[in-house]
């Protein structure tokens, strides 16, 4: 398989390094539906912490 091990290694350190830094705020507001994105990620978070469905933590 070509590319399967570089795509996931490379979304894995995408994502961490997305999560460690500060995100500047004009980068959100210049999103059209800021909001909306802004409150499935609550939901998603919030879901995962609730213990409940396949994505508990």
């Amino acid at each position: 398989m070509i590319g399967g091990d570089t795509v996931h290694r490379g979304m894995s350190l995408g994502m961490l390094l997305g999560a460690i830094q500060p995100v500047d705020g004009s980068l959100r507001k210049g999103l059209v539906h800021h909001e909306s994105i802004k409150a499935d990620i609550k939901g998603f978070v919030d879901m995962a912490l609730s213990g409940q469905g396949h994505l508990a933590v």
